[in-house]
């Protein structure tokens, strides 16, 4: 949040979930948000960096490689004790390991030091907290919905939200349409289809007898 308020020129206290959740969904991948925040905490005149892939091979050399960036991700840089951002930046850093057995010669991969392994957690609990503020499903939630003249039922696996490049926000309120994962009618189970779906075609359903009512007004 701090990286998006020095990005933004808004006050820190000012940044919010629907900010941090905006910025996320400009990233495709946990590499693309470290490399974005990386930037801008560069800008904001923070020492942090990001350490450049090490290929490996099975043998010694590689092997060395590997000790001395385990030994430089567990050596305290001097500076980081003045600056929070710094030790922060350290703090959250692994070693992320890729590694391909060869049928014809030693494994072969790369090692690099990280700061994201997954976006997703990060991205439910966010979503989780703004449906719960301003309504609507997060993930995993089971909903029904209309689907041409269907009545299908499924499982939520993302909100889809409205995003406003102005204000470098999603939509406050509900989202706007979700992504879910299509239950199959005759097993009650989660099916290989997956759909994405307006809010308007969500209805909550409380009996199976009941004729379909809206989710809100």
């Amino acid at each position: 949040m701090y990286a998006i308020a020095g990005s933004t020129a808004l006050d820190p206290g000012d940044i919010g979930l629907r900010h941090l959740r905006f910025r996320i969904s400009q990233s495709a991948s946990p590499d693309a948000l470290e490399g974005w925040l990386c930037a801008c905490l560069q800008r904001l005149g923070h020492g942090v960096r990001r350490g450049s892939p090490i290929s490996i091979e099975e043998n010694d050399e590689s092997a060395e490689l590997l000790r001395k960036l385990l030994i430089r991700s567990a050596t305290k840089d001097a500076t980081a004790d003045e600056d929070p951002v710094l030790r922060a930046w350290r703090a959250v850093e692994f070693i992320d390991a890729h590694v391909k057995e060869r049928p014809d010669g030693p494994a072969t991969g790369t090692i690099e030091t990280r700061r994201f392994a997954s976006l997703q957690p990060m991205t439910a609990a966010i979503d989780l907290a703004l449906t719960a503020a301003g309504g609507g499903y997060a993930l995993g939630a089971a909903i029904r919905f209309r689907s041409g003249t269907e009545s299908l039922a499924g499982t939520v696996e993302s909100p889809l939200w409205s995003l406003d490049s102005d204000t470098q926000t999603v939509s406050a309120g509900p989202p706007s349409g979700y992504f879910v994962r299509v239950v199959d009618a005759h097993t009650g189970l989660p099916s290989e289809k997956t759909m994405t779906i307006s809010s308007r075609d969500v209805f909550v359903q409380t009996d199976p007898g009941e004729e379909p009512r809206p989710e809100r007004p």
